[in-house]
């Protein structure tokens, strides 16, 4: 069995971490609100044995880039709609 002390101590590292990727790239706190910052977590957290490594700077904008425009390139037949349906676009700043 874990000791309890043990675990929470490693949260809060986790979080103190955490706090500090905000702070060092001045990341908004409304990141926090996104869905997949806490999916991201919950993930690694429910596959306790994995020795996951984050993506780096390299394949975030190369490979995973293009993985990830692919994804959306295949939303082209709601594309194909916009112009007899219309279409919406927003931004926050």
């Amino acid at each position: 069995m874990v000791d309890a002390s043990f675990i929470m101590g490693a949260r809060e590292e986790l979080n103190a971490i955490i706090t500090r990727m905000f702070y060092y790239d001045s990341l908004s706190f409304n990141f926090a609100r996104n869905p997949y910052y806490a999916m991201t977590f919950t993930c690694v957290a429910n596959n306790p044995n994995s020795s996951y490594i984050p993506s780096g700077y390299n394949s975030l904008r190369t490979t995973l880039l293009q993985n990830e425009k692919s994804n959306i390139e295949k939303l082209e037949t709601i594309k194909s709609t916009w112009n007899s349906k219309g279409v919406s676009l927003s931004s926050d700043g």
